[in-house]
């Protein structure tokens, strides 16, 4: 698939959330590119989940109550302490291997030891991930709905 050719050797550089949706980039040469995940996203080192997307609905503080609003705490769920203490510290990472499955999930190893799994969970047409240069203004763009894959551009 596309986004297997230009992640090949890239860098991941930075890991941002936005809401529900975890922005993963990678340089490659002098460009970033951003794979968007609205879906499930699992880190793993050594055989071990460590974080997925579902901990951005966990306070990682004891004063968290079920009145906690995850989308109006930025930086305080348990997604958010993990990924800031265990993996941003092992960036920039080399892209060792990535494969993408015929159903669209998709792993990224890195040298570091690091596992990311992008995992498509819905058949429904929603947006599972999307793949993009940044600031790329022809709207060049690889977007997954479930188990089908829409391109614009590339």
């Amino acid at each position: 698939m596309l986004i297997e050719r230009y992640l090949k050797d890239s860098r991941l550089i930075d890991i941002k959330r936005s809401l529900n949706i975890i922005s993963l980039q990678f340089k490659v040469a002098d460009d970033v590119y951003c794979l968007h995940c609205s879906n499930l996203v699992r880190f793993l080192r050594e055989d071990r989940i460590i974080a997925s997307s579902n901990d951005i609905y966990i306070c990682a503080s004891d004063q968290g109550d079920e009145n906690w609003d995850w989308s109006e705490h930025k930086n305080e769920s348990v997604y958010d302490c993990i990924v800031s203490e265990s993996v941003l510290p092992l960036l920039p990472d080399k892209v060792s291997n990535i494969i993408v499955t015929p159903w669209n999930d998709i792993e990224i190893t890195f040298e570091s030891g690091l596992l990311i799994e992008v995992i498509v969970t819905s058949v429904s047409g929603n947006e599972e991930w999307r793949f993009f240069k940044q600031g790329d203004s022809e709207n060049n763009t690889l977007v997954v709905y479930g188990d089908v894959f829409g391109r614009i551009g590339f």
